[in-house]
């Protein structure tokens, strides 16, 4: 999906959200948005398999996460190493994302980085265990 492609279509999933429905972007600039949405694919497969079934129409729209997550994957590897992420808004440049390493990061970003991945840790394992209730009730 590009954006061009999303604001001109008037039933794009963008188009059809609601005035006042939250939504989330996730943009090709995000070096972690394919895996995001590779995990959110194989999890929207589960549930229908499990809930209403996989249709035609949910196979489709599976397979279109897949493609999207391989195609900002390529994007983000096309992307000068300079200026892949604009500094000015905060971010890092992908080459000094490639370049940071544990040993460059002070105490309050190794804490920083703990703490996300034990929360990201915590939500997984409440996942897995809420996924694993719906599989022995089958």
């Amino acid at each position: 999906m590009l954006k061009r492609d999303e604001m001109m279509k008037p039933f794009s999933c963008l188009n059809q959200a609601g005035e006042d429905e939250p939504i989330f972007v996730l943009r090709a600039h995000d070096e972690c948005a394919p895996s995001a949405i590779r995990y959110w694919a194989d999890q929207y497969k589960c549930h229908k398999e499990d809930t209403t079934g996989f249709t035609e129409r949910e196979r489709k729209k599976y397979a279109e996460a897949l493609m999207l997550a391989d195609i900002m994957r390529d994007w983000w590897g096309r992307q000068p190493k300079e200026s892949a992420l604009d500094p000015s808004r905060g971010a890092l440049t992908r080459k000094e994302v490639e370049q940071r390493s544990l040993e460059q990061l002070t105490s309050a970003e190794l804490v920083d980085r703990a703490e996300h991945l034990i929360k990201q840790f915590a939500e997984l394992t409440t996942e897995f265990r809420r996924v694993l209730k719906e599989v022995r009730r089958c």
